[in-house]
């Protein structure tokens, strides 16, 4: 789902949440210190700045949430003190809440998934679960590193777990707040 225009959205952010992303100058920082904004279609300074202007729409359906790594360079650089790690957090939890669904989604998805039933990535299981949400063009972009990485040890073809999953399970469950269940 692909979602269009939010009307008074400014509500649908806490007041400490709204007051951080208002406070934003622009510097950059944040975009500079991302290991993954390469990778992202809109750097976390531009997914400010479209909150800043109104466009939630936007930054809800960009890619942007769901490749944040939640290392906190962004927040540690930030010259104002925004915890940008948080506000994507929010953001991710806003967009399921809203209905979005895209590759980025359902990646993110089947990663907490497999993380809440071991308590450990099963890297080779996460790939074959997400092939089963997109369909197998997903696979067959990587294939080539996946033999790769199988062939040289770093890919374990059968999954490990953690001894306690019961109790990762429920922690999980807490941090997650039921977001670890994507439909």
């Amino acid at each position: 789902m692909h979602i269009s225009a939010i009307n008074g959205w400014q509500q649908l952010l806490d007041a400490e949440t709204w007051r951080q992303v208002r406070s934003c100058y622009q510097c950059g920082r944040c975009t500079g210190g991302c290991p993954l904004a390469f990778a992202m279609a809109h750097t976390p300074r531009v997914l400010i700045r479209m909150l800043q202007l109104g466009l939630v729409a936007e930054a809800l359906n960009s890619n942007t949430l769901w490749l944040c790594a939640s290392c906190y360079s962004c927040s540690v650089t930030c010259p104002r003190g925004i915890d940008l790690t948080g506000l994507m957090y929010r953001l991710r939890q806003l967009a399921a809440a809203r209905g979005v669904r895209n590759e980025s989604v359902w990646f993110y998805c089947e990663f907490l998934a497999d993380l809440s039933k071991r308590g450990i990535i099963h890297e080779l299981g996460l790939m074959l679960a997400y092939a089963r949400r997109v369909g197998p063009k997903s696979l067959l972009r990587h294939a080539g590193l996946g033999v790769h990485m199988i062939s040289g040890r770093k890919l374990r073809l059968r999954p490990r777990c953690l001894l306690d999953r019961e109790a990762f399970a429920r922690v999980a469950g807490d941090i997650l707040g039921g977001q670890g269940r994507c439909q």
